[in-house]
């Protein structure tokens, strides 16, 4: 007999216990948001950025989204960064964040190999970004961006806000 086998048998037997099964209820709103997302990836095109942020907030945003709906899906991001046009996503979140009710933001980027460019783009709000920006973060900003880690190239271009890097 060996050790196991002793342990076993001193212990006696053991009643066995059913456990209930975990369920997990995804958020359906971060859902919609990704549905939007992959369609809007779809339509990008390229030096149109004023046209995709508008296509985002007509098409795609909605005042229902809260600050938790927008940050859950910054970190839903790292299944879409080998996506072409991935780059351009700081529109799409702008989009949303302007267009929800809210008024403060947290966008987490830290878990991100890449950069997301227009972060914070027409801002009207505060986005805090857990991480690093990209190219023109703040761009057009009239509200408060707040990059915790770098920022690409241009940020805070026609800046009538705050923009701290």
């Amino acid at each position: 007999m060996n050790n196991f086998e002793k342990y076993l048998s001193q212990i006696g037997k053991q009643e066995e216990v059913k456990v209930n099964e975990i369920k997990i209820n995804r958020n359906p709103n971060l859902d919609e948001i990704c549905q939007g997302y992959e369609k809007w990836l779809g339509e990008y095109e390229e030096l149109r950025w004023e046209k995709m942020y508008n296509t985002a907030l007509k098409e795609y945003s909605r005042q229902k989204y809260t600050k938790q709906d927008i940050q859950d899906f910054s970190i839903e991001l790292v299944k879409y960064q080998e996506r072409k046009h991935f780059e351009g996503t700081g529109l799409f979140l702008s989009a949303l964040i302007n267009k929800s009710r809210r008024k403060k933001f947290v966008i987490v980027t830290e878990h991100l190999d890449k950069t997301i460019d227009f972060i914070g783009y027409a801002n009207t709000k505060y986005v805090d970004v857990k991480g690093n920006a990209g190219d023109w973060a703040g761009d057009s900003n009239k509200g408060t961006v707040s990059v915790g880690g770098n920022a690409g190239n241009d940020a805070g271009l026609d800046n009538r806000g705050t923009v701290n890097v």
